[in-house]
């Protein structure tokens, strides 16, 4: 009875102070994204960019020290990439509950550039969200708009991050992080280059790059696949 009551405080706690920093920071990020908006303006533009990501930097920092100090999870890491914040990078992650984002935020803040995902161009007029997504330069992709996507990134990637996460205690939620009730998470991360014979190919047009270009993608996933059922099988480090 008494740990049950525990647990109901931490979540209500946890969710209440992730809350009130998204509040917190979510106000002067659509300030500034009224004012990128209204005034297209290079100059005034580059400054909203700036505030914003050190806005989004520091909305990712206390939602990591939260995590670092309101739970005892331990996150077992592997390969963590060398400090590239100004690069451009795509990271590739398997995705198993919304505990894997803060996982990556608290791992990769600062460390790369700002983490940020493909998102249904619909979503663009979510209240509230779909202003500060655009503000923060989140891409908004249309129907077929993938192709172009991955065509542009074959030209400026620097580099890939590969990320495998497993939860070795069984799948886990928000709750459940607030809870204290993860023990360990295993993150595995390597640094990839794209394959040669795939730098400069036209996804949309050709379909033997299209066919090379998802023949690659679909051994990587195997591999990952492979790699977390040894993760979930290892011993504690």
């Amino acid at each position: 009875m008494i740990s049950t009551l525990i647990t109901r405080l931490r979540q209500a706690a946890g969710l209440l102070m992730l809350s009130l920093n998204s509040v917190l920071h979510i106000t002067p990020v659509l300030i500034i994204a009224v004012f990128k908006a209204l005034l297209p303006v290079a100059a005034v533009r580059r400054t909203c960019d700036h505030a914003l990501m050190a806005l989004a930097a520091s909305w990712i920092d206390v939602n990591s020290w939260m995590m670092r100090t309101l739970t005892d999870t331990q996150i077992e890491v592997t390969g963590l990439p060398e400090p590239m914040p100004d690069g451009h990078c795509m990271i590739i992650s398997n995705h198993q509950s919304w505990v894997d984002i803060p996982v990556l935020q608290a791992l990769l803040n600062r460390r790369l550039p700002f983490m940020r995902f493909f998102l249904k161009s619909q979503l663009i007029w979510v209240p509230v969200l779909g202003l500060a997504w655009w503000a923060l330069d989140f891409p908004f992709i249309r129907a077929g708009g993938t192709a172009f996507v991955l065509n542009a990134m074959g030209d400026s990637l620097d580099t890939i991050v590969d990320v495998t996460i497993a939860y070795p205690d069984g799948p886990a939620e928000l709750f459940d992080l607030f809870a204290n009730r993860i023990q360990r998470i295993c993150v595995h991360m390597r640094t990839l280059s794209l394959p040669s014979h795939l730098l400069g190919g036209d996804y949309q047009n050709d379909a033997n790059y299209r066919q090379e270009f998802q023949a690659w993608l679909n051994q990587l996933w195997e591999d990952k696949d492979r790699l977390m059922q040894s993760m979930l099988s290892a011993k504690p480090s």
